[in-house]
Parts: structure tokens; sequence; C-alpha cells
């Protein structure tokens, strides 16, 4: 037997021996096993689509009509380029008598003013004859005999108190007073930019304009602030020189012509009371005188003198 052999068995003897001979340790208490078992099922969300909620429609709207972007219509565009210069007015005027004028405008249109009967009522007032002339227009203040002779101008248009405008003349009724209140009409006249006043028969105007604010304001009311010729009455049944002087003061007038007397005497009383102002008197040996107006024209304050006579032509 080998050495090997017996010393095997010995020590496993005493392996034997000690293990018998050494107390044992005792046990660790017992620790609670957790529980990995697992929780109950919790129910899982549903995440379904209610059937009670209303499901959007995702379907697209109606298709937005598409708006207008193109440019609109281009606007008219105001012009504010200066106008061109007017052309120089040439108007020609030819005294009848009395409160009658012939006034002749370059583009043709002729206007009788109160054509009426020569020496009415017997006064010293002549109005001279038109021969074959046919007017364009006639104007009437009022119908009384020394205004109207009750001719007849078959083609002509007759104004009595109303406005008009033809061919770039403009002419405006303006009311005045001779007895009483607006009973008849003065025109004013403008062409061109030229303004021309025949105050029809104004008498009562002039006679209480220094003594009315009503008369004054209804004036500066109805007239402009530039007149260029007056054509104005002088006389009445009284001598209203004086006062005729205060109503040309008052408007301011450039040109003066004294219309509507009954003697040269009168006239001459006018001319030499007015001349001493700051108007020159200016004689005509006639019945016309011609106005040229352009942009370059300027009028001195002139009281012009006309000698009434029939029309040739």
């Amino acid at each position: 037997m080998s050495r090997h052999s017996i010393c095997i068995p010995l020590l496993l003897s005493v392996l034997t021996l000690h293990t018998a001979c050494t107390p044992s340790a005792p046990p660790p208490p017992t620790q609670p096993v957790p529980d990995i078992q697992p929780s109950p099922t919790q129910p899982m969300p549903d995440i379904r689509p209610s059937l009670t909620q209303p499901v959007p429609d995702v379907r697209p709207s109606p298709a937005q009509p598409t708006p207008d972007i193109r440019p609109s219509p281009p606007q008219s565009v105001p012009d504010i380029r200066p106008s061109p210069a007017q052309s120089p007015a040439d108007i020609r005027l030819h005294y009848l008598g009395h409160s009658s004028f012939i006034l002749g405008f370059d583009n043709g249109v002729t206007i009788l003013t109160d054509y009426g009967k020569s020496r009415a009522y017997g006064l010293a007032s002549p109005i001279y004859a038109l021969k074959y002339f046919q007017p364009t227009l006639v104007t009437y203040s009022h119908h009384h005999e020394d205004h109207d002779r009750g001719a007849a101008f078959a083609n002509a248009t007759k104004l009595d108190g109303q406005d008009l405008s033809l061919k770039q003349i403009d002419i405006k009724a303006i009311p005045v007073s001779e007895n009483r209140e607006g009973d008849n009409y003065g025109y004013l006249i403008t062409y061109k930019g030229y303004t021309l006043f025949h105050a029809g028969d104004s008498q009562g105007d002039i006679v209480n304009l220094s003594t009315s604010t009503q008369v004054q304001q209804r004036l500066k009311r109805q007239l402009p602030a530039k007149i260029d010729l007056l054509l104005v009455p002088i006389d009445w049944t009284k001598n209203i020189v004086a006062q005729a002087i205060e109503y040309v003061n008052f408007l301011q007038p450039r040109q003066v012509i004294p219309i509507h007397y009954w003697s040269p005497a009168i006239k001459s009383e006018f001319l030499t009371k007015l001349g001493g102002q700051p108007y020159k008197i200016v004689e005509v040996d006639g019945p016309q005188y011609g106005i040229v107006v352009s942009e370059s024209t300027t009028f001195a304050n002139t009281v012009i003198s006309l000698t009434p006579d029939a029309y040739e032509k």
C-alpha cells in the first residue's frame, strides 16, 4: 500500500472530527421575501374616439372666393396744369340813348339792353333806331315805356330777370330797386374775366345807399368786389347826381358810363363832380366805345361820356 493511500483516509477522519466538535452558528433571522408578483392588472386606457363626441370634420371647408388682387382701374388724375392764358376779350359798345346799348362781343354774340320808346313820357331822353340790326339776346330791367318799346325780336333770346351762359358770356340778373325793393333788374355780364354791370333802374338803391345798411349789405352780397365797367343811371324824378356819385364810390368800378338822364346838363354836372375825384374824364364824340382786355391790360379810373346815336348797320 502506498503512502498516499494511507494519508487520504486519515485526512478525512480529521475533517470529520473537526466538524463535529465545532458549534454551528445560528441561522440569520428570516427576511420577508418581497412579493414580486405582478400587481393586479390596471385597465388599459381606451384611446378609441368616444362614440358620444362629435367627430371633428376635418374635411376642407368650401373654397373661399379668391380675393381679386388685380390692380383697380386707374382713377382719373385731376389736371393741375395751369390753364392756357385766355385770349384777349374784344367788346364793343354802341350807345342808343337813355338805358339802351348794343354790346358786341368778339365771339359773335350781341346783347341789346332796355330798348325803350324814344322820349317816353315827353321827356328829353331820345333812344335811337336800330334799323336792320337783330340781336342775339335782349335784356329788360323792367317794362316801363322808356325801357321796353314792345319791339319783337323773333330770333333773339329775351331775358326778363333770368340768368344765362352763352359762349363764355355769363349773365346774372341782379334785383335792384327803383320804387320798391327788387322791382326791376340790373345785369352783371362777365366775359373772359371782364365784368360789366348794367344797373337797370336802380335809382331807389342810389338815393337810399348812404342811409340804409340793408341796401349796402345787399349790394355787397350780390355784386363782386371787382367791377370793370358800371353803366349807372344819374337822373330821376329829382336830381340824384350827388347820390349817384356816392353809389359809384361805394362800388368802386374801374370805369363808369353815365346813363338814364333827361338832359345834357345833368350829365355835365355828373362828369364835373366825379371827374374831380380819382376818375379821369374821357369824352367820346360819338356813340361807340371799344374795350380790349388781355392779361397785360390795366385800367385807369375813367368816366366815359358817349353821345347817343342810331345804329347804322
